[in-house]
């Protein structure tokens, strides 16, 4: 005899993955915005530090965050491989997006289009092979519409946050994009979430949901690690541009 489950949500890991969306957004979005072009290192080093705040961070590990928010009563583990698959497709497919548009001196609208799909293809990939990385005793349904839903979510959101990483120039103007940003991450996160419900057999059901200590602190650990990370990615990508502006006159993008 099988059931149909519905998780539920833990409300604080949910305000945890927002917050570390809307951190890796923002230094994603200050490391773009230093690129000028691709042909130094310190724009490659630049374009790097982006793909891995953005992709990494503002996309990746909200997702995981966010993952161990979503809660069903079943004992729930995750493959190893599948997940580190996942992180890579969003950071190597984001930086690439980064790339098709910082690689130009002027912002353009077709590259944009094409960029954004690109980048919003490899946050599907990401969030499905991490979906795919869950190993339970249940089968995963998901509803067709909100799989829709959600691409096209991550699409619209993958060209603002491209098109806002190179024309936006103030620091609070980035900040504050990096809100709608990460909310917009959540929202295809957690739209696709709500399209998701499990089949499990009525003997693999638990009683309560287990694990919520150690995954509240696995939450924890891992959003202080990112603000560490991305702290330390946006300090020394600001040395790089202080240590150039010194000898060379960087040029700004028109």
């Amino acid at each position: 005899m099988t059931i149909n489950l519905v998780g539920t949500f833990d409300w604080t890991l949910v305000a945890i993955s927002y917050t570390v969306s809307v951190f890796g957004a923002f230094i994603g979005l200050c490391l773009a915005g230093m690129m000028t072009d691709l042909h130094s290192g310190m724009n490659r080093t630049l374009l790097v530090g982006s793909a891995i705040a953005f992709g990494g961070g503002a996309i990746w590990s909200m997702h995981f965050i966010g993952m161990l928010a979503y809660q069903v009563p079943l004992i729930i583990s995750y493959d190893a491989t599948l997940t580190a698959g996942s992180m890579l497709a969003a950071i190597v497919m984001t930086g690439a997006a980064v790339s098709m548009v910082g690689s130009q001196p002027k912002l353009k609208l077709g590259r944009l289009i094409a960029a954004g799909t690109l980048m919003g293809l490899g946050v599907a990939c990401m969030h499905y092979l991490g979906m795919l990385a869950m190993d339970m005793q249940a089968e995963m349904h998901h509803n067709p519409l909100m799989v829709a839903a959600s691409v096209v979510i991550a699409v619209i959101v993958s060209m603002v946050g491209l098109w806002i990483a190179f024309t936006v120039r103030r620091a609070w103007q980035r900040f504050a994009s990096a809100f709608i940003i990460g909310a917009a991450v959540c929202g295809m996160h957690y739209s696709a979430m709500f399209g998701v419900s499990f089949t499990a057999p009525v003997k693999q059901v638990l009683k309560q949901i287990p694990n919520i200590w150690a995954s509240n602190f696995v939450a924890y650990t891992s959003g202080t690690v990112v603000l560490i990370l991305f702290i330390s990615v946006f300090l020394g990508g600001t040395a790089v541009v202080s240590r150039e502006s010194q000898t060379n006159t960087v040029p700004e993008r028109t």
